[in-house]
């Protein structure tokens, strides 16, 4: 095609460094952290408004990777995780996500765990949303001290035998812990549970035992606890039907 000077005036010379270059361009010197700032500041320029807050939510200490998946058999997990992850930001907005935000946060998540994923992502998806459905707290959350400061402000349960007032206590977070999980089984830390109660770990296993045997709460299905041994943390429990009448 024919060119033509659209100012008759001599080439300006500038220094490399005085170069401004346009938006779509990146110098060539740019580092991959750069090239990469670049690609996620025209993503939030594309994405709906509502994701932007999202968005700039997930990136702070780069949020949606700790969710992901690092090996097979963890989706379940990690969607629930991610779930959590959307609750925490419920928490700090001070309103539900929507379901452009919802989709937004999963499709991040099903890009970074492809690798990983054996189901469809309508099935993934689905679950998902069951997930954040059932979520009662954030990523940031700690559900023993969630479920303690539940139970302090609820009438503690009669446990048959018993005065002191720490194991009553420890029924009432079995109690709150299984409300937060929903139907999830459930794990109580008992160096954690001791850390908060002012007992000893021993002490707190044994009264797990103990609030196990009147019925109070259960291992989970197919999980076993050797003779002999006190409850470790890694089992799961579930907080028996009988516990919320017991708790008043």
């Amino acid at each position: 095609m024919p060119y033509l000077f659209v100012v008759k005036s001599p080439v300006i010379t500038v220094s490399y460094n005085a170069i401004i270059w346009p938006e779509p361009m990146l110098p060539p010197d740019a580092t991959e952290s750069m090239r990469v700032k670049r690609v996620r500041e025209t993503e939030v320029v594309s994405m709906s408004s509502d994701c932007i807050e999202l968005n700039s939510f997930l990136r702070d200490n780069d949020l949606i990777n700790k969710t992901v998946p690092t090996g097979t058999h963890q989706n379940n997990t990690s969607l629930f995780k991610l779930a959590r992850l959307v609750k925490s930001y419920d928490r700090t907005t001070g309103r539900p996500a929507s379901p452009d935000e919802l989709k937004f946060v999963f499709d991040r998540w099903f890009g970074l765990a492809r690798a990983f994923l054996r189901r469809t992502r309508d099935e993934y998806w689905a679950e998902f949303l069951e997930a954040y459905y059932y979520a009662r707290i954030g990523l940031d959350q700690d559900p023993i001290q969630v479920a303690l400061t539940s139970a302090r402000t609820k009438p503690l349960p009669d446990l048959t035998g018993f005065s002191d007032e720490r194991v009553r206590l420890l029924a009432a977070i079995c109690h709150e812990t299984q409300l937060l999980v929903g139907d999830s089984p459930f794990f109580l830390p008992t160096r954690k549970l001791a850390e908060l109660l002012g007992a000893h770990w021993s002490s707190v296993a044994r009264r797990l035992v103990a609030v196990e045997a009147l019925g109070l709460i259960h291992l989970a299905p197919d999980e076993h606890r050797k003779a002999g041994r006190t409850p470790e943390s890694t089992l799961p429990l579930r907080a028996s039907a009988d516990l919320p009448t017991t708790c008043g």
